[in-house]
């Protein structure tokens, strides 16, 4: 700045002759060689800076680097537990379909089970009552039967002290065949009328008959009775 303003104040004073110009000369050369130093120490500065900045960018970068890979495996790792997680899931909805499938087999089978059970106790009450029924039936034709055997024996006595000939007990006899050949012809059904008919006959009220037809269908009963048992 003083060379500056020496120099202006020269081209003021045209002139004036400069005074003593090697002196100026060394000054301005001491002046550029400092310019020269400064600006060389500057760029040198300039350039360790850079160096020193490309440096820690560099380091930088390859940090940056070293990041990014990590994350992209990281990234790769999380891609592939939630693919697992994806198909875990889908394999979880399958697993409840089956089971779902499964529940409503189970839940059909179990209504057609209660329906068999209902079914089979539904069966097992009626064997019963018909086991009942068959046994109750069974004692009153075994009252029946003895009832009508000691008939029997009562009028076998009968017979014995009434003084039949012999003519009118072959005839009872005779009778007493024919009506057992049509006895064994019957069917069970027909056995179980002929009874109900001689039941119903005894419940009713009593009317005169003959002593040896009385007889006869008296015989006829318990001929009935016994081969209804065989």
């Amino acid at each position: 700045r003083n060379q500056t303003v020496k120099l202006r104040g020269n081209l003021r004073n045209p002139l004036k002759p400069p005074e003593h110009p090697g002196k100026e000369l060394q000054s301005k050369s001491a002046i550029s060689f400092q310019a020269n130093k400064h600006e060389y120490s500057y760029s040198k500065s300039l350039i360790e800076n850079l160096i020193l900045d490309n440096k820690s960018l560099q380091e930088d970068l390859n940090d940056y680097r070293r990041v990014m890979e990590e994350i992209t495996c990281k990234y790769k790792v999380i891609q592939k537990e939630l693919e697992a997680e994806k198909l875990k899931g889908k394999k979880i909805e399958l697993l409840e379909q089956e089971l779902a499938h499964e529940k409503s087999q189970s839940d059909r089978m179990q209504k057609a089970t209660n329906k068999l059970k209902e079914n089979y106790l539904s069966m097992l009450e009626l064997m019963r009552q018909t086991g009942f029924e068959i046994s109750e039936q069974e004692k009153e034709d075994t009252n029946l039967i003895d009832h009508l055997e000691r008939e029997n024996c009562h009028l076998r006595e009968i017979l014995s002290t009434s003084g039949f000939t012999d003519s009118v007990s072959k005839q009872i006899d005779a009778a007493l065949l024919q009506e057992e050949s049509v006895l064994f012809s019957l069917t069970e059904e027909e056995h179980q009328e002929v009874i109900q008919n001689y039941l119903n006959s005894k419940s009713q009220p009593a009317k005169p008959k003959p002593k040896k037809n009385y007889l006869l269908g008296c015989c006829i009963i318990i001929k009935c009775q016994s081969s209804s048992k065989k």
